[in-house]
């Protein structure tokens, strides 16, 4: 396989990864209320997300993800809303004064990672978008070949996530005292906006 194909492979999970939505919010909140190591786990959350979208399509699934998503848009604008407004009414009544050995668990934070990139229509279109002009160039590759392109793909999205978080993380060494209470409510905030605004768009001419 040629070496521009990787590359392109990486290239394209870098974009995949890209902060957009509510996994880069939720991965940049881990980091900031429990440190890099929750917002390492948010991450393969995300990328397991697009490992599960891309094997799926690189192996002879041949389904326009977009024109579903296009088709249904009101329903998904629906359930994602209802999920963000959800998700943040949960961070705003969050009680933050719980035993601290029960924040540690960084299972949870995977699965809501997960959870979060699986439903954005936003990662499912740029995924089967790339994966599908991407196909028509490797579907007569190995199988081996083939995971080794997912692989890159893997690769570049774990490298912009390990760049965010430490970013995030460098930044939070210069903030001394912050307020856990008032972190979840920003961030509630955040998701609560942004379901809303989902469904103001359900009566607007915007197509996802």
């Amino acid at each position: 396989m040629e070496a521009d194909v990787f590359y392109n492979a990486m290239k394209a999970g870098a974009y995949i990864a890209f902060p957009k939505g509510f996994a880069g919010i939720y991965i940049i909140q881990q980091v900031i209320l429990h440190g890099p190591k929750k917002g390492l786990f948010a991450s393969i959350g995300c990328i397991a997300t697009t490992i599960a979208i891309s094997l799926f399509l690189l192996f002879g699934v041949h389904i326009n993800i977009n024109e579903y998503i296009i088709e249904y848009q009101v329903w998904v604008k629906i359930a994602l809303g209802i999920f963000a407004c959800g998700l943040g009414m949960y961070f705003i009544c969050k009680d933050v004064d719980v035993d601290s050995s029960k924040q540690k668990k960084s299972l949870k934070s995977l699965l809501i990672g997960f959870g979060i990139t699986v439903i954005n229509p936003l990662n499912l279109i740029t995924t089967s978008g790339f994966m599908v002009n991407a196909y028509g160039k490797i579907y007569q590759e190995t199988i081996q070949n083939k995971f080794l392109f997912v692989l890159h793909i893997v690769e570049g999205s774990f490298l912009l996530y390990i760049c965010m978080i430490g970013f995030v993380w460098f930044v939070m060494q210069f903030i001394k005292t912050l307020n856990t209470r008032h972190v979840n409510v920003f961030f509630g905030t955040i998701y609560v906006i942004c379901g809303i605004g989902l469904f103001i768009t359900i009566f607007i001419p915007i197509s996802i």
